[in-house]
């Protein structure tokens, strides 16, 4: 596992996918952070949190398309196919790699917070609980990314069919909102990822919040380890 992800934080370092990442987070969350906090002098963040959460859903797919998709189009499967390194190394390799970057994203936008400070005394409490729930869609996603990519053979295709499924996230929670609080309403708050992100934007921290992005994330990080298994096995007989 750690040699899959030494490889990979360096090609993310050695490709545009990781600062085009980053570079979208940091001037999407810069875009929102001086409209609703330098020009409209507020201290709620909660604009920025809400904000990002859409900006991961479009950026994260960039970030996660070549992960085991690069590796058919790069003719090295079959390497990492007969490779010593188990389904579940390979897996959670690529998969810290890509959390590593989102991470360091997030943390470049602690500066808002530290500019916040200049002018007054934000809750500190309640920016650890957006930044929170931003970083466990963001892994959501990522789940979901390095699934997709192990399904096709191509980056594009993977960046395409992970896109797709944030889209439908994005549309569903459109039309979530035009029932009000009926019975739609309620059976979307239990499914949708954005429900869930809302309580920690708010400034709640919530143990079925948790269990639910952790849950869906290991539920999707097993899918790419049989669907890595059933490769190795393909392989292995046309070998």
């Amino acid at each position: 596992m750690r040699a899959v992800y030494k490889k990979e934080m360096i090609l993310f370092s050695h490709t545009m996918q990781a600062y085009l990442f980053m570079a979208g987070i940091l001037l999407g969350g810069g875009l929102l952070f001086s409209y609703y906090n330098i020009i409209g002098k507020s201290m709620d963040l909660k604009p920025v949190w809400r904000g990002l959460l859409y900006i991961e859903l479009v950026l994260v797919p960039v970030l996660t398309m070549r992960l085991m998709a690069g590796e058919h189009a790069g003719g090295t499967d079959l390497l990492l196919m007969t490779s010593p390194v188990s389904a579940w190394g390979v897996t959670m390799g690529k998969f810290l790699a890509a959390l590593a970057v989102l991470a360091s994203s997030l943390g470049l936008t602690l500066i808002y917070p530290l500019i916040l400070c200049l002018f007054g005394s934000p809750s500190w409490a309640r920016i650890a609980a957006g930044y929170c729930g931003v970083f466990l869609l963001g892994m959501l996603v990522i789940s979901v990314g390095l699934f997709m990519s192990s399904l096709v053979k191509r980056p594009l295709s993977a960046l395409l069919s992970t896109m797709g499924v944030t889209l439908f996230v994005i549309l569903a929670d459109m039309a979530a909102t035009w029932f009000g609080n009926g019975v739609i309403s309620t059976a979307a708050s239990w499914v949708l990822p954005f429900c869930s992100a809302a309580y920690f934007t708010n400034g709640f921290l919530t143990v079925p919040a948790f269990v639910y992005f952790i849950s869906i994330t290991a539920l999707f990080l097993y899918l790419t380890i049989r669907s890595i298994e059933h490769a190795k096995w393909s392989k292995g007989r046309r070998l």
